[in-house]
């Protein structure tokens, strides 16, 4: 399990406002000769070791051996803070489609980050 600190923050930050990952929509990333990734496809791909895919794709939920809930494979970073920056990314009714840049932004101003050990 990663924690989501500030590190991990800021990490990601930076990828999302670079220019190596490009966007992809409804899926955490292609497999293409170039990639296009989620915005959470790009955290999968900056700690692939903590991140690991599962079987079906599934990246940052897990599903919980207590009562079969999903839990997050992020600590810090819950389902509802994930299905919202997949809103985000990939647009639904109440979500225009945003840039990466725009995505970057949300989650700097509105996601916090586990305090230090």
């Amino acid at each position: 399990m990663l924690r989501f600190t500030q590190e991990v923050k800021d990490n990601w930050l930076k990828a999302l406002r670079g220019r190596r990952f490009k966007k992809a929509m409804g899926t955490l990333h292609t497999s293409e000769d170039k990639p296009r990734y989620c915005c959470l496809g790009v955290l999968q791909a900056l700690y692939p070791e903590d991140l690991p895919e599962s079987d079906n794709g599934e990246m940052l939920l897990s599903s919980s051996s207590i009562g079969n809930k999903e839990r997050s494979r992020v600590s810090g970073l819950g389902p509802v803070v994930q299905a919202a920056l997949a809103a985000r990314n990939d647009g639904d009714g109440d979500h225009k489609i945003h840039s990466f840049g725009a995505i970057a932004k949300y989650i700097e101003n509105n996601v916090p980050v586990m305090p230090d050990k």
